[in-house]
């Protein structure tokens, strides 16, 4: 009975799983910084993951934003943000849109079934207990052209989004999660542009 609980737990594919063993895998230059933001009456820690302070500082703006608005988009939507589900804290990993598509390091994104292309991905069931993931692709310097700024705050904001339909429980139904943080995205990228937060 040992024998087999030391086999099952050594696998290879079992650690390969976990985020954290993936990201090992990409030489962040830049990972340091962690900032915690104040929304909804709770501090959330947002770690970033990615290639320069600079680019943190980018992100986090549009973090801040985007914690802000989400519940007062949820609630907007009809959605109940009174409880709290789950209270994680965020790893924001920053990563080539290559990386970001590539299954062999994206080995949790569908449970390795095939996928689209994809600019951002939210998950905690393959994250380190209390904490949740947002994966984006990164700057327009180490993506294909065609990348915008506010294609980055539109990934960031709708990943956003998915950490508080998750948070406040409004995490049942899929469709509805992906067609309220695609409004959502939207919403947000205008909003930005014209200051109006």
């Amino acid at each position: 009975m040992l024998v087999l609980f030391y086999l099952f737990f050594s696998l290879p594919g079992l650690a390969a799983s976990s985020h954290e063993t993936q990201m090992k895998k990409i030489n962040f230059n830049y990972t340091s910084r962690t900032q915690s933001f104040y929304a909804e009456g709770e501090h959330i820690k947002v770690t970033y993951y990615g290639f320069s302070e600079d680019e943190a500082v980018k992100v986090f703006k549009i973090v801040k934003l985007s914690m802000q608005m989400a519940p007062i988009f949820l609630r907007e939507q009809g959605q109940k943000t009174k409880w709290t589900c789950e209270d994680y804290s965020i790893d924001l990993y920053d990563i080539p849109k290559n990386v970001l598509n590539d299954h062999t390091i994206m080995t949790f994104v569908n449970s390795g079934k095939p996928y689209g292309r994809i600019r951002g991905f939210y998950d905690s069931e393959d994250s380190p207990q209390g904490r949740s993931s947002i994966f984006i692709s990164a700057s327009h310097r180490y993506v294909a052209a065609g990348e915008t700024e506010r294609s980055r705050r539109e990934v960031i904001s709708h990943e956003i989004l998915h950490y508080w339909q998750e948070r406040t429980c409004n995490n049942r139904n899929p469709e509805t999660m992906q067609s309220h943080a695609k409004l959502f995205e939207n919403r947000f990228a205008n909003s930005f542009e014209a200051s109006l937060y």
